[in-house]
């Protein structure tokens, strides 16, 4: 194969995420013409593909990913800096760049600790670092050929950040299709509750407020699963004595997105975190309520006219998750049919897209 017909693949793959490899897995498909190798096996290719995620703009301040003549960016994400900035009450990032020890081994080591602790409710906040103008300048320096994002959201984050106005096409990963759609749904729902790493609110509170709204749903005869999306999800590294009795459904082991997209299609309701629980349930056509515990979250949510089915986890309390249960229950033929609607839109826009792609690829090498 001529080094035109590979290309060097760029997204967080290789860590038994669902999310990075649902989106990888639904590049391999839109790009089915070209070998997708993984950027950090160096790739003997002019293309860089980044494939998804929220990459702008930390991914392109990457030095071992280097530009090659043709850059392309399929429905990403944008990281938000009022978010990253400031997630917590007590914020130590100031003070280390003040002090000049961001790039230090006592820095990584602090933030990998910190991190881990995220899941308990301490008062400090640490990320990778603080996210700065000169980032997005750095960003607008690649020059993208073409460039689209996930949504609405990220297009008014990037504009404003970096000037650019982008196309908004959804996340790539609601192409991929369960091996069935089940319109006949079971009395189950689906639960994911996120691991560590900068969010809103901290596991400790999500599953506390989570497990009141669990006793509920089971009273009404609801079977509730847990489904772990990454190894650091509740139900793979670990499992609350609040939510003992609840199923495991473990799809990371080997990694199953179509066993896990039709356990989704077969549920009445997800109620998730992690932003892909999201996406794969809307791509499976079963309604979702979203516990934002990052920006991503709502960006997608929005994207799909789900915005009233959204809570920022530090404003989860039982009364409203259980509301907007009762929302989707009392009209759940309306909802679902709009979400289909949004979904199947966003699939051509995402399938248009890549074919552009494909088109200035055959363009340029002829």
């Amino acid at each position: 194969m001529t080094k035109q017909g590979i290309i060097s693949y760029i997204g967080w793959i290789g860590h038994r995420n669902v999310g990075d490899e649902a989106l990888y897995l639904a590049n391999k498909l839109l790009f089915s013409e070209y070998h997708l190798v993984p950027y950090y096996e160096q790739p003997e290719t002019d293309i860089n593909l980044f494939g998804g995620g929220t990459l702008i703009p930390s991914c392109f301040n990457n030095n071992k990913i280097k530009k090659r003549k043709l850059n392309y960016a399929v429905g990403l994400g944008v990281q938000n800096p009022v978010f990253y900035n400031s997630t917590k009450r007590y914020d130590l990032r100031p003070a280390i760049y003040r002090k000049r020890l961001n790039n230090t081994i006592f820095y990584k080591g602090l933030t990998y600790t910190m991190n881990k602790l995220h899941n308990f409710n301490y008062p400090f906040g640490l990320g990778k670092k603080l996210l700065t103008k000169d980032d997005f300048h750095n960003f607008n320096k690649w020059n993208l050929n073409k460039i689209s994002v996930r949504g609405y959201e990220s297009r008014k984050t990037l504009a404003k950040w970096s000037g650019i106005t982008a196309e908004v096409i959804g996340d790539p990963a609601l192409i991929l299709e369960p091996p069935e759609y089940f319109d006949k749904k079971e009395n189950l729902v689906a639960i994911n509750i996120g691991g560590i790493g900068p969010k809103w609110e901290s596991n400790i509170v999500v599953i506390k407020k989570l497990s009141n709204v669990i006793k509920e749903l089971k009273k009404r005869g609801y079977r509730v699963v847990i489904i772990p999306f990454h190894p650091e999800d509740v139900g793979a590294s670990y499992l609350p004595r609040k939510l003992k009795d609840c199923q495991i459904l473990n799809f990371l082991e080997p990694m199953d997105i179509p066993g896990l997209m039709r356990t989704l299609s077969r549920c009445k309701i997800l109620i998730g975190e992690r932003l892909h629980s999201l996406v794969l349930s809307a791509a499976s056509y079963t309604p979702f309520i979203s516990l934002e515990y990052r920006p991503k979250c709502y960006d997608f949510v929005n994207s799909v006219g789900f915005n009233r089915y959204n809570i920022r986890t530090d404003k989860i309390n039982e009364n409203l998750v259980l509301s907007l249960v009762n929302d989707l229950e009392n009209n759940y033929s309306k909802i679902r049919s709009k979400l289909i609607t949004k979904v199947n839109y966003f699939r051509k826009k995402i399938k248009s897209f890549a074919e552009n792609v494909k088109r200035d690829i055959e363009e340029t090498f002829g």
